[in-house]
């Protein structure tokens, strides 16, 4: 073995000796400090207070004492809630009951600073304890101490505790440049709590979209960029509130789609469920007990992906769809379709309406040639009005109420504007 090879290894205990060490010695200045506090602060309590006759239980009890400090609190008695809860800490330096009482009694004095001294100590040491963690939360945010503010509501979050509360402070971070790089800084670690935090920024107002939008561009620059749900759940917030235009835009730029076609994936190579991942303006396939909607190998005649669609049994309602966005005009749909079944096509029919129905769309029955191989050629026009209609549903539904049962496969589903090649 080398020299270098042995001097490698040897060092190897000393590093993690080292380490140790440094936490052992971190370790121990935090619960150092921690007594200094509570020293100074047993002898202030101690010289505006005197001891009771239920003192020994006390002594006895740290429980105990934790619950007389806490009901002499609520009776508006800080120094002997101040004196019962050091006598709990003198048994249980990290019972973290009995600093929360400390804290407040603290305040409850008047004394400001000692009360914020110990819920910095306590937030370090009481990690668990949901009372100090948002008692730290909202001071640090009074004073403007963003990152200490962070810590303490990733504190809460890693154990689903106050989640309304602590996201709704969140949200105003993203408001702020300087409170938002703090927060994506924390987001770029990947909490288990930043997908639901990201989808809560669904609750802004309309005035505040743009730090929705502010935070996503910082996190796309960070060392973990948002993946496509959690893009996708601000362009849902966007189409919530009937800004179509502008979440089609931006979710064309995120995935790189065709900018001039009127309707994404039209070989049906990627159908999404219903659901959480589904995408805004891909297709979605809807659950229909009796149905089965998927992506299969075209039958004999062509070599493209096509959309298998197969019914068994009475079935009625909605397979698939897809929201695009038309302006106002008049179009065609266009696509291949074959009968597995004679009779499919009659149980079977694509339907174009406005989102939310507030306008109705002028749909002609569809047209049908033959084609070679078994294939038909549909077409279908309509015309999309000039009001009340910001998007639209295109829908592959399925009405059979006789339960005959059904086959049928489509591909190159094109929509067409008029003048359009």
């Amino acid at each position: 073995m080398s020299a270098t090879s042995a001097s490698a290894i040897d060092s190897s205990p000393s590093r993690w000796g080292r380490a140790v060490l440094t936490i052992s010695l971190t370790a121990a200045a935090l619960l150092l400090a921690y007594s200094v506090l509570r020293v100074a602060l047993a002898e202030r309590a101690a010289s505006s207070y005197a001891a009771t006759p239920t003192e020994l239980h006390y002594r006895i009890s740290s429980d105990a004492a934790a619950n007389g400090a806490t009901q002499a609190l609520r009776d508006r008695r800080p120094a002997e809630a101040a004196h019962l809860a050091l006598i709990a800490l003198n048994g249980s330096p990290l019972n973290t009951d009995a600093l929360s009482v400390l804290v407040l009694a603290q305040r409850q004095a008047g004394n400001q600073v000692g009360s914020d001294q110990l819920l910095g100590l306590g937030s370090t040491l009481g990690w668990r304890n949901a009372s100090i963690q948002l008692w730290t939360l909202q001071a640090a945010v009074a004073q403007g101490l963003n990152e200490v503010a962070i810590l303490r509501a990733d504190a809460l979050l890693r154990q689903n505790i106050e989640s309304d509360r602590v996201f709704a402070l969140l949200r105003a971070f993203a408001a702020e440049s300087s409170t938002r790089e703090v927060l994506v800084a924390r987001l770029a670690t990947r909490p288990h709590w930043r997908v639901a935090y990201l989808e809560d920024l669904g609750a802004l107002t309309s005035e505040s979209f743009w730090s929705h939008e502010a935070l996503l561009t910082l996190l796309r620059k960070s060392a973990a960029p948002p993946n496509e749900r959690e893009e996708n759940s601000y362009l849902f917030h966007l189409m919530a509130n009937d800004r179509y235009r502008q979440a089609r835009a931006l979710w064309i730029k995120n995935m790189r789609a065709d900018p001039e076609a009127l309707i994404s994936d039209p070989s049906f190579s990627s159908l999404r469920a219903d659901g959480p991942d589904a995408s805004p303006f891909g297709w979605t396939r809807h659950q229909l007990a009796g149905a089965t909607v998927q992506t299969a190998v075209a039958p004999t005649g062509s070599n493209e992906n096509a959309l298998e669609v197969e019914v068994e049994g009475i079935v009625a309602g909605r397979l698939l769809d897809q929201v695009t966005v038309l302006p106002a005009g008049q179009y065609s749909l266009s696509l291949k379709a074959r009968e597995g079944r004679p009779g499919s096509f009659d149980a079977l029919s694509w339907t174009i309406s406005c989102i939310g129905e507030r306008a109705k769309i002028n749909l002609l029955p569809p047209r049908r040639s033959s084609l070679s191989s078994g294939w038909t050629s549909i077409d279908q026009a309509f015309e999309v009005p000039a009001q009340a209609c910001p998007a639209q549903r295109i829908e592959l539904r399925v009405q059979n109420a006789f339960g005959g049962g059904a086959q049928a496969w489509f591909e190159r589903a094109v929509i067409r504007g008029s003048g359009m090649d």
